[in-house]
C-alpha cells in the first residue's frame, strides 16, 4: 500500500511507490545532462510540452522522481540542489533539478551519456544562469522549428577535443553551442559575467591569477578574430561571443 503524507520540498521522502522510467523521464534526464544540470521545472516541461501538455502533470512526475526510491536503479532519479533553499524567498521560486547518479546510469544504459557535456563552474547562481541560457536557446529552436540546436557535446565529440582552448594562459568558455539552418551553421561562445571578475589586469588580485574581464575579452578577440576555434573544433561556420552581464557599465563597453 502506498503511504499518503505531506512531503518536504527539500528532503526526499519515499512512499514506497514504484516508479518505472518513461520516455519523458529519459528526455528530461538528457536535457538536464546536455545543459549542465540545474534547470527549473518550467524548462523541463517546455522541452516535452509538444507531447505532454499539462504542466501540473509534469510537476507531479518530477516530484515522484525526486522522492521515490523504489526504482529499477534502486534510488531516486532527481536531486534538488540544497543551495536553492538558502535563497531569499525560495518558496516563491521554481524548483531546480539535477540528475542523480541513478539518472546518469539510466542515460548510460541507453547510450545517451556524454563526457563532453557542460560542467558549469563558479558559484551556484553562475551555474544556474549558464544552464538556463543554453537551454533557452534550445527551447527557442524547438518553437521555431526551422533551426537546429547543436549542443556542446556534439561539437566536441566530432572534434575529439576538450572545451579548454590553449590561448594566452588558457580559456574555458562558460558555454558553447551552434545553430544550424539550411545546412549552414553559426557558433556561439557564452560568458556569464555577474561582475565578480576583476575588471582589468592591473587589479591587485591578478597576482593570484584569477580571471579578469579585460583578459577574457582579449582572449575571445584572438580566438574569434584569428579563427583559432575552427582548427580546434573542426568547424567552418562563423563564431560570436555572447556575453551576459549584470554590470551595466560593462554592457555599455
Amino acid at each position: 500500500m502506498v503511504k499518503k503524507f505531506n512531503r518536504s520540498r527539500d528532503k526526499a521522502t519515499s512512499s514506497d511507490k514504484r516508479v518505472n522510467l518513461t520516455k519523458r523521464d529519459l528526455l528530461w534526464f538528457e536535457f538536464l545532462h546536455r545543459h549542465g544540470e540545474r534547470l527549473p521545472t518550467s524548462y523541463l516541461h517546455e522541452y516535452t510540452a509538444d507531447r505532454w501538455k499539462h504542466f501540473t502533470a509534469s510537476k507531479l512526475r518530477l516530484t515522484d522522481l525526486f522522492h521515490e526510491k523504489n526504482t529499477a536503479h534502486k534510488g531516486t532519479y532527481i536531486l534538488r540542489p540544497f543551495q536553492q533553499f538558502n535563497m531569499r524567498n525560495y518558496l516563491e521560486n521554481e524548483v531546480l533539478h539535477v540528475n542523480s547518479p541513478r539518472a546518469i546510469q539510466a542515460l548510460k544504459d541507453e547510450a545517451l551519456f556524454s563526457n563532453y557535456v557542460p560542467s558549469p563552474g563558479g558559484s551556484f547562481h553562475h551555474q544556474v544562469i549558464t544552464s538556463c541560457i543554453t537551454a533557452s536557446f534550445e527551447l527557442c529552436c524547438l518553437i521555431n522549428g526551422n533551426i537546429r540546436y547543436i549542443p556542446q557535446h556534439e561539437i566536441l565529440e566530432n572534434a575529439n577535443s576538450p572545451l579548454k582552448i590553449d590561448i594566452d594562459g588558457g580559456l574555458i568558455p562558460d558555454g558553447f553551442f551552434g545553430l544550424e539552418k539550411n545546412g549552414k551553421s553559426v557558433y556561439y561562445f557564452v560568458e556569464v559575467d555577474r561582475a565578480t571578475e576583476y575588471e582589468n589586469e592591473t587589479d591587485k588580485a591578478m597576482s593570484n591569477k584569477r580571471k579578469s574581464w579585460e583578459r577574457n575579452v582579449k582572449q575571445y578577440a584572438k580566438l574569434i578574430g584569428k579563427r583559432i576555434y575552427q582548427d580546434q573544433f573542426r568547424i567552418e561556420g562563423k563564431a560570436y561571443l555572447l556575453n551576459f552581464t549584470t554590470a551595466q557599465r560593462r554592457a555599455q563597453n
